[in-house]
C-alpha cells in the first residue's frame, strides 16, 4: 500500500503528493506531481518523480526499483491509451 500527503491541489490543473515509497527502509519518501495540460483536443496528464529523499539506503533502493519498473509503468500507460482510443470510437 501506498502512502500519498497532499501538499497541494489544484483542482483539474495539477496535485502534488508526498509519497511514502514502498521500501524495507523506513522515512523513504517522493515527492509527485501531477499535472493536467490542455492539449489541442483534450487535455495530457504529466506525472513527475522527484528523487527519493530519506535514509541513504532508502534512497538507492528506491531509485533502482523505479529504474525497473519504468518499462512496466509505460505498457500500463500504452494499454489505457489504446482503451481510451478503442472508446473514443465507440462514441457517436
Amino acid at each position: 500500500m501506498l502512502t500519498h500527503t497532499i501538499l497541494e491541489w489544484q483542482p483539474f490543473e495539477y496535485i502534488i503528493t508526498r509519497d511514502l515509497i514502498p521500501v524495507p527502509i523506513p522515512n523513504t519518501f517522493a515527492l509527485l506531481e501531477y499535472r493536467l495540460v490542455p492539449i489541442e483536443n483534450g487535455a495530457r496528464l504529466i506525472q513527475t518523480f522527484s528523487r527519493a529523499t530519506g535514509p541513504f539506503l532508502g534512497r538507492i533502493l528506491s531509485d533502482r526499483a523505479i529504474r525497473r519498473m519504468e518499462k512496466r509503468w509505460q505498457m500500463s500507460i500504452d494499454s489505457f491509451k489504446t482503451q481510451i482510443e478503442k472508446d473514443l470510437a465507440m462514441q457517436p
